[in-house]
């Protein structure tokens, strides 16, 4: 994006170097068409501006909503585990009982 807008802005910077023929008139019109263009860019540049806060923003929504899954994950996890442990301390004491009768 910056290397368009450096090659738009000396194109239209040669153009308006060229020698005119026509004198001060062509040379206010060069001059009007370079404001135009400048004030075309402020507001690519703006619009460039605003889409980087965005996505700045979504970058930090992601790694918040990331450490939430990682946390969500790791007590899933713990879960699991537990569950897993009482289901074979059950299991075992199932099996002692019916071992005993």
């Amino acid at each position: 994006m910056e290397a368009e807008i450096q090659c738009f802005i000396l194109k239209r910077a040669s153009e308006a170097w060229q020698p005119q023929t026509e004198g001060q008139g062509t040379f206010h019109e060069a001059q009007k068409t370079l404001s135009e263009d400048h004030k075309q860019l402020e507001v690519k540049l703006r619009h460039t501006e605003n889409r980087a806060r965005t996505l700045e923003d979504l970058v930090e929504k992601l790694e918040s909503q990331c450490k939430e899954l990682s946390n969500a994950s790791e007590i899933l996890l713990v879960t699991i585990t537990l569950l897993y442990l009482f289901t074979n301390l059950l299991a075992g004491s199932l099996f002692a009982v019916s071992w005993k009768c």
